[in-house]
């Protein structure tokens, strides 16, 4: 069965995102296009709710360039304007993505109690020579914040520096960045980052570089920034291949810019998570995007208990007086009955967290 699926270009940048629209078709560059789909219901309302949003991120320690000993180390930083959370029967909220060079994402769902702006983050002993962190505000699904100000980076070295081994901090950097989770039969969001790219269209007609999204063998030439979302596949792994490429498309950078990395799509989930549902309720939507929220009470208040009176003598049974029955001679007439009111019964009353990816 053939992908047969056209990329429409459309989905709005996170932090102002409104409901999905397509743009033209790009340039496809084999016969097998991609198909952007629209996102979720509920991951258009996560988006449009935390587009009120203004991240800001600085990190605050270890210095830019710094040569650490031996053994683990802690990141210390402030994120400001952005909530983080998650909920068992709801999945991945809004979250805060390190990486350390092209391992795992370390995702952090929770800030430390008393909810601070800045904190530590505790972190695995590098390995010897130069390592790039980049840290990130996210939304439920990883994709990027996309403001600048929402994302930072550093470089860091174990025993010695090895510059060889990073990019220059001015070049384009491509960073892939995957879905904390994937469902067999929801759409897939394909996520990126991309840092000092060249200005695209500074002049009509003049694009300086292109992205090529490769899935199962499908690409398709992309000229924007935003990571997008394609339709449901199949369960078991997928080959996915993003290159960064020049207007003349060679590759820009490598080798940074030409990243493979594999999606695996689990079973079908017992309970759906928030971001792949079709809707949102508004609590479901305010227990994802605030961490104070708290559930309603649904049980109903129980009236206090009287003080039991105090028991006295045994009550003196008395003899009802005889009431003499005669028949009803006048078949004519009719009774003098009233009918019960019917009751309605009165309405109820309505009713630090750190998760490193497996590698």
């Amino acid at each position: 069965m053939g992908l047969g699926i056209w990329l429409w270009l459309g989905f709005v940048a996170p932090v102002s995102a409104l409901p999905w629209r397509p743009k033209p078709v790009t340039t496809e560059t084999n016969n097998q296009p991609l198909q952007e789909v629209a996102p979720p219901g509920g991951a258009q309302q996560l988006a449009q709710a935390l587009g009120e949003r203004h991240p800001r991120l600085e990190l605050l320690a270890p210095s830019n360039d710094s040569l650490l000993a031996d053994g683990s180390w802690s990141l210390r930083l402030r994120l400001q304007d952005w909530p983080l959370g998650q909920r068992p029967e709801l999945g991945p909220g809004p979250q805060l993505v390190v990486l350390v060079d092209d391992k795992p994402p370390l995702r952090i769902f929770a800030r430390p109690s008393g909810n601070p702006e800045s904190w530590e983050i505790p972190m695995e002993a590098l390995s010897p020579g130069s390592h790039r962190i980049t840290a990130f505000a996210a939304l439920p699904w990883g994709e990027a914040v996309a403001a600048p100000e929402a994302r930072a980076q550093l470089r860091l070295h174990r025993t010695a520096r090895n510059p060889l081994a990073l990019p220059d901090p001015e070049a384009p950097q491509l960073i892939a960045v995957p879905s904390p989770q994937l469902a067999a039969g929801a759409p897939v969001p394909l996520n990126w980052l991309l840092l000092n790219a060249p200005l695209q269209n500074l002049r009509p007609e003049d694009s300086r570089w292109r992205l090529r999204l490769s899935l199962d063998g499908a690409s398709v030439l992309l000229d924007r920034a935003d990571p997008v979302w394609v339709g449901p596949l199949a369960m078991g792994s997928h080959a996915l291949q993003l290159e960064l490429l020049d207007p003349l498309g060679n590759p820009l950078g490598v080798p940074f810019n030409n990243l493979v990395r594999e999606l695996t799509v689990p079973p079908p989930l017992s309970g759906t998570p928030g971001m792949l549902r079709n809707q949102l309720s508004a609590p479901e939507l305010e227990a994802l995007i605030n961490p104070q929220y708290q559930e309603p009470n649904n049980q109903e208040p129980t009236a206090a208990a009287s003080p039991a009176a105090k028991p006295g003598p045994p009550p003196t049974p008395e003899t009802p007086p005889e009431i003499e029955i005669q028949p009803n001679t006048d078949s004519d007439s009719d009774s003098d009955s009233v009918p019960l009111a019917e009751l309605s019964p009165a309405p109820a009353e309505p009713s630090a967290d750190l998760s490193p990816e497996p590698a």
